[in-house]
């Protein structure tokens, strides 16, 4: 029997800019899976121009390695975190 990562996390598949999952600001989630290893996940929000975004990944009591890049709607980056 075939499982597939949706069946563990309600994000998935979001593996790929044009399955990334549509979020607003204030978005929270602690249900997030970083499953197999190496796992990329993609979200999609709209921004406003000149204002200021703040993301955050808490692993407290984890072993992950979090990266965050930043792409604009053309797929530019526009900024990037690692740890």
């Amino acid at each position: 029997m075939k499982q597939t990562l949706l069946s563990f996390a309600p994000n998935e598949p979001n593996n790929t800019a044009d399955e990334a999952t549509l979020i607003s600001t204030g978005f929270f989630s602690d249900s997030t899976e970083v499953w197999p290893n190496g796992d990329v996940d993609y979200y999609a929000f709209e921004g406003v121009f000149g204002e200021w975004l703040t993301i955050s990944v808490d692993v407290t009591g984890s072993r992950l390695n979090s990266k965050v890049w930043l792409y604009d709607g053309d797929g530019n980056l526009l900024a990037e975190n690692d740890n």
